[in-house]
């Protein structure tokens, strides 16, 4: 995305050169340092947290497809400065699509992300009310402007059409261990209530076989007795016993 809006910027503004108003040089070279400087940043200095397995857009095919509409639709075909400034506009117009495709590729719908698109949404959104204004008042408009504006605000809410994050479920397993007496003189009541161990596949070996899990769950049988997460049998004195685990 930011490979796209750095030539976009670079195209547009090709015209510095041009005697222009002092201010409206400083901040053509200032987008255009930006968002060379962005470039540096995710490239350069960061790149180790830079996600390449899902950056995978061909942004050529964008690329070629913007460059054909502006040779085809712009006002001046022998003019070399109007070609590239109508491929900016189409170019700008889907410069948005590689981070969709990056969000959807990442199944991952970042807050961080989701206000940039807002933020993106409310900036043409109020471009096409002023772009409305002057065609009620002036009845006059730039196709060339308005039609790629409004194709970029319709690809905006694309974004919002995305999966959501799935929630991570961690595996578990079930044992139902056989229910032995504690000692020979005690039998065994065929109608004490049977327990089910939860365990948390991430448990160490040494928490599973001697220590009681956090998804471990105590059953009370019939015969006044609770089974221990190991698997053991205890006397419950259910006027006095009291459960510290938790």
């Amino acid at each position: 995305m930011q490979i796209l809006l750095a030539i976009v910027y670079t195209s547009r503004y090709v015209d510095l050169l041009s005697p222009m108003i002092a201010s409206m040089i400083v901040m053509k070279v200032f987008l255009i340092c930006i968002s060379y400087t962005t470039i540096i940043l995710i490239y350069v200095v960061y790149k180790k947290t830079y996600q390449r397995e899902y950056d995978a857009f061909w942004i050529e095919t964008l690329i070629v497809i913007c460059l054909g509409l502006g040779l085809l639709e712009t006002r001046d075909i022998s003019m070399p400065d109007e070609v590239l400034w109508a491929f900016s506009r189409y170019l700008e117009a889907v410069v948005i699509v590689p981070q969709i495709y990056f969000a959807y590729k990442a199944e991952r719908k970042t807050k961080t992300i989701t206000y940039y698109i807002i933020a993106l949404i409310l900036y043409r959104a109020l471009y096409i009310a002023g772009w409305a204004c002057r065609y009620q008042f002036e009845n006059r408009f730039d196709a060339y402007v308005v039609y790629p504006g409004i194709v970029q605000f319709v690809i905006y809410f694309v974004y919002f059409f995305l999966p959501k994050e799935p929630t991570t479920v961690l595996p578990t397993t079930v044992e139902e261990p056989v229910q032995t007496p504690s000692s020979p003189e005690t039998p065994v009541n065929p109608r004490a209530t049977k327990i089910l161990r939860q365990e948390s596949l991430l448990e160490t070996p040494f928490l599973k076989r001697n220590a009681a899990s956090y998804t471990s769950v105590y059953t009370i049988g019939l015969d006044s007795k609770t089974t221990s997460p190991n698997g053991s049998v205890k006397s419950l004195n259910l006027s006095c016993k009291q459960e510290g685990r938790y």
